[in-house]
Protein backbone atom coordinates (compact mmCIF):
# COMPACT_ATOMS: atom_id res chain seq x y z
CA UNK A 1 0.00 0.00 0.00
CA UNK A 2 2.94 2.35 0.57
CA UNK A 3 3.46 2.38 -3.22
CA UNK A 4 0.37 4.55 -3.74
CA UNK A 5 0.65 8.23 -2.75
CA UNK A 6 -0.80 8.98 0.66
CA UNK A 7 -1.65 5.40 1.64
CA UNK A 8 1.43 4.98 3.83
CA UNK A 9 -0.16 7.43 6.28
CA UNK A 10 -3.22 5.19 6.72
CA UNK A 11 -1.71 3.15 9.54
CA UNK A 12 -4.97 1.86 11.01
CA UNK A 13 -8.42 0.76 9.95
CA UNK A 14 -10.19 3.93 11.05
CA UNK A 15 -8.35 6.07 8.51
CA UNK A 16 -9.48 3.75 5.75
CA UNK A 17 -12.98 4.11 7.19
CA UNK A 18 -12.78 7.89 6.87
CA UNK A 19 -11.69 7.50 3.25
CA UNK A 20 -14.60 5.12 2.62
CA UNK A 21 -17.01 7.70 4.05
CA UNK A 22 -15.82 10.22 1.48
CA UNK A 23 -16.50 7.72 -1.31
CA UNK A 24 -19.93 6.85 0.10
CA UNK A 25 -20.84 10.54 0.32
CA UNK A 26 -19.87 10.99 -3.33
CA UNK A 27 -21.95 8.00 -4.39
CA UNK A 28 -24.87 9.32 -2.35
CA UNK A 29 -24.67 12.61 -4.22
CA UNK A 30 -24.77 10.80 -7.55
CA UNK A 31 -27.74 8.76 -6.37
CA UNK A 32 -29.73 11.80 -5.24
CA UNK A 33 -28.91 13.57 -8.49
CA UNK A 34 -30.29 10.59 -10.38
CA UNK A 35 -33.47 10.65 -8.28
CA UNK A 36 -34.19 14.38 -8.53
CA UNK A 37 -32.26 15.31 -11.66
CA UNK A 38 -33.72 16.81 -14.87
CA UNK A 39 -34.96 13.53 -16.28
CA UNK A 40 -38.41 12.20 -17.04
CA UNK A 41 -40.36 12.17 -13.79
CA UNK A 42 -40.50 8.79 -12.10
CA UNK A 43 -42.39 8.68 -8.82
CA UNK A 44 -40.43 5.62 -7.71
CA UNK A 45 -37.14 7.47 -7.99
CA UNK A 46 -38.66 10.47 -6.21
CA UNK A 47 -39.87 8.30 -3.32
CA UNK A 48 -36.51 6.57 -3.08
CA UNK A 49 -34.68 9.90 -3.07
CA UNK A 50 -37.01 11.29 -0.41
CA UNK A 51 -36.49 8.28 1.84
CA UNK A 52 -32.72 8.50 1.37
CA UNK A 53 -32.78 12.20 2.24
CA UNK A 54 -34.83 11.56 5.39
CA UNK A 55 -32.48 8.76 6.44
CA UNK A 56 -29.50 11.06 5.93
CA UNK A 57 -31.17 13.79 7.97
CA UNK A 58 -31.80 11.39 10.85
CA UNK A 59 -28.19 10.21 10.69
CA UNK A 60 -26.91 13.78 10.91
CA UNK A 61 -29.03 14.78 13.90
CA UNK A 62 -26.83 16.50 16.46
CA UNK A 63 -27.45 14.08 19.31
CA UNK A 64 -25.38 14.78 22.43
CA UNK A 65 -22.34 12.54 22.87
CA UNK A 66 -21.16 12.03 26.46
CA UNK A 67 -17.51 12.94 26.97
CA UNK A 68 -15.05 11.43 29.40
CA UNK A 69 -14.77 13.51 32.56
CA UNK A 70 -11.07 14.11 33.17
CA UNK A 71 -11.69 15.65 36.58
CA UNK A 72 -9.91 18.60 38.11
CA UNK A 73 -6.46 19.98 37.38
CA UNK A 74 -4.04 17.02 37.64
CA UNK A 75 -1.50 19.10 39.55
CA UNK A 76 -3.59 18.50 42.66
CA UNK A 77 -2.17 14.96 42.65
CA UNK A 78 1.04 14.57 44.60
CA UNK A 79 2.44 12.05 42.10
CA UNK A 80 2.01 14.54 39.23
CA UNK A 81 3.91 17.20 41.17
CA UNK A 82 6.58 14.61 42.00
CA UNK A 83 7.05 13.87 38.30
CA UNK A 84 7.24 17.58 37.51
CA UNK A 85 10.32 17.73 39.73
CA UNK A 86 11.87 14.53 38.38
CA UNK A 87 14.76 14.59 35.86
CA UNK A 88 13.63 15.60 32.35
CA UNK A 89 14.82 12.29 30.87
CA UNK A 90 12.51 10.28 33.14
CA UNK A 91 10.38 7.75 31.26
CA UNK A 92 7.33 6.21 32.92
CA UNK A 93 4.76 3.51 32.38
CA UNK A 94 1.34 3.28 34.00
CA UNK A 95 -0.26 0.12 35.36
CA UNK A 96 -2.58 -1.50 34.63
CA UNK A 97 -2.15 -1.25 30.88
CA UNK A 98 -5.17 -1.77 28.61
CA UNK A 99 -5.99 -5.45 28.18
CA UNK A 100 -8.61 -5.09 25.46
CA UNK A 101 -9.49 -3.14 22.33
CA UNK A 102 -12.75 -1.51 23.42
CA UNK A 103 -13.06 2.20 24.07
CA UNK A 104 -13.63 1.62 27.78
CA UNK A 105 -10.30 -0.19 28.06
CA UNK A 106 -8.45 3.04 27.25
CA UNK A 107 -10.28 5.41 29.60
CA UNK A 108 -7.53 5.24 32.23
CA UNK A 109 -4.91 5.82 29.55
CA UNK A 110 -6.77 8.92 28.40
CA UNK A 111 -6.70 10.35 31.93
CA UNK A 112 -2.99 9.57 32.26
CA UNK A 113 -2.28 11.20 28.90
CA UNK A 114 -4.04 14.29 30.22
CA UNK A 115 -1.81 14.21 33.30
CA UNK A 116 1.24 13.94 31.05
CA UNK A 117 0.50 17.39 29.65
CA UNK A 118 1.18 18.72 33.15
CA UNK A 119 4.17 16.66 34.30
CA UNK A 120 5.81 16.50 30.84
CA UNK A 121 7.57 13.15 31.22
CA UNK A 122 7.77 10.48 28.52
CA UNK A 123 5.08 7.84 28.89
CA UNK A 124 5.40 4.40 27.30
CA UNK A 125 1.68 3.64 27.17
CA UNK A 126 0.43 6.98 25.90
CA UNK A 127 -1.28 5.57 22.81
CA UNK A 128 -4.94 5.08 21.99
CA UNK A 129 -5.14 4.42 18.22
CA UNK A 130 -1.94 3.40 16.46
CA UNK A 131 0.17 1.50 19.00
CA UNK A 132 3.87 1.20 18.03
CA UNK A 133 5.84 -2.01 18.40
CA UNK A 134 7.50 -1.34 21.78
CA UNK A 135 4.19 -0.42 23.40
CA UNK A 136 2.53 -3.51 21.93
CA UNK A 137 5.25 -5.71 23.45
CA UNK A 138 4.86 -4.02 26.82
CA UNK A 139 1.09 -4.54 26.71
CA UNK A 140 1.79 -8.26 26.43
CA UNK A 141 4.42 -8.38 29.17
CA UNK A 142 3.25 -5.93 31.82
CA UNK A 143 0.20 -7.93 33.01
CA UNK A 144 2.79 -10.31 34.53
CA UNK A 145 4.82 -7.54 36.18
CA UNK A 146 6.89 -8.01 38.22
CA UNK A 147 8.61 -10.96 36.59
CA UNK A 148 11.90 -11.47 34.77
CA UNK A 149 10.56 -10.74 31.27
CA UNK A 150 8.67 -7.57 32.15
CA UNK A 151 11.54 -6.15 34.20
CA UNK A 152 14.03 -6.97 31.46
CA UNK A 153 11.83 -5.16 28.94
CA UNK A 154 11.56 -2.10 31.18
CA UNK A 155 15.32 -1.99 31.58
CA UNK A 156 15.89 -2.44 27.85
CA UNK A 157 13.44 0.30 26.88
CA UNK A 158 14.84 2.70 29.47
CA UNK A 159 11.67 3.02 31.53
CA UNK A 160 12.81 4.45 34.84
CA UNK A 161 9.57 4.46 36.81
CA UNK A 162 6.49 2.28 37.01
CA UNK A 163 3.35 4.07 38.20
CA UNK A 164 0.91 1.59 39.70
CA UNK A 165 -2.64 2.77 40.34
CA UNK A 166 -4.47 1.89 43.53
CA UNK A 167 -6.58 -0.74 41.75
CA UNK A 168 -3.43 -2.54 40.60
CA UNK A 169 -1.70 -2.42 43.99
CA UNK A 170 -3.23 -5.47 45.64
CA UNK A 171 -1.84 -7.64 48.43
CA UNK A 172 -0.96 -10.29 45.85
CA UNK A 173 1.08 -7.78 43.86
CA UNK A 174 2.80 -6.65 47.06
CA UNK A 175 4.01 -10.21 47.67
CA UNK A 176 5.40 -10.44 44.15
CA UNK A 177 7.10 -7.06 44.50
CA UNK A 178 8.81 -8.22 47.68
CA UNK A 179 10.70 -10.80 45.63
CA UNK A 180 12.07 -8.07 43.36
CA UNK A 181 12.66 -5.35 45.97
CA UNK A 182 16.29 -4.85 44.96
CA UNK A 183 15.28 -4.00 41.37
CA UNK A 184 11.78 -2.56 41.81
CA UNK A 185 12.26 0.11 44.47
CA UNK A 186 9.34 2.16 45.90
CA UNK A 187 9.86 5.90 45.55
CA UNK A 188 6.48 7.46 46.32
CA UNK A 189 3.19 6.16 47.68
CA UNK A 190 -0.05 8.14 47.60
CA UNK A 191 -3.71 7.18 47.78
CA UNK A 192 -3.93 7.24 43.96
CA UNK A 193 -0.54 5.98 42.81
CA UNK A 194 2.60 4.14 43.88
CA UNK A 195 5.79 4.92 41.97
CA UNK A 196 8.51 2.27 41.66
CA UNK A 197 12.00 2.93 40.33
CA UNK A 198 13.44 0.29 38.00
CA UNK A 199 17.09 -0.29 38.81
CA UNK A 200 19.27 -0.81 35.75
CA UNK A 201 17.01 0.93 33.23
CA UNK A 202 18.88 1.93 30.08
CA UNK A 203 20.14 5.52 30.02
CA UNK A 204 19.18 8.33 27.65
CA UNK A 205 19.05 7.15 24.04
CA UNK A 206 17.53 3.80 24.98
CA UNK A 207 15.74 1.47 22.60
CA UNK A 208 12.32 2.95 23.38
CA UNK A 209 13.42 6.44 22.42
CA UNK A 210 15.03 5.11 19.25
CA UNK A 211 11.78 3.34 18.40
CA UNK A 212 13.30 -0.14 18.40
CA UNK A 213 10.88 -3.09 18.29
Amino acid sequence: MAYYPGFRFARNLWRFGALAQCFVATLTGFGLAACFGPRRYDHRRAILGTLATLALGIELLATPIPLLDLGENPTRFEWVRWLQNSPPETTIIHLPMPNGTMLEDFERTTCWMNCQMYHGRRMANGHAAYVPGPATLLMQLMPRFPDADSIRALQYFGINDVLASSEWSTSEQAKKLEQWKTIVVPELATSEMIIYRIVGAAPEGSALRRGAP
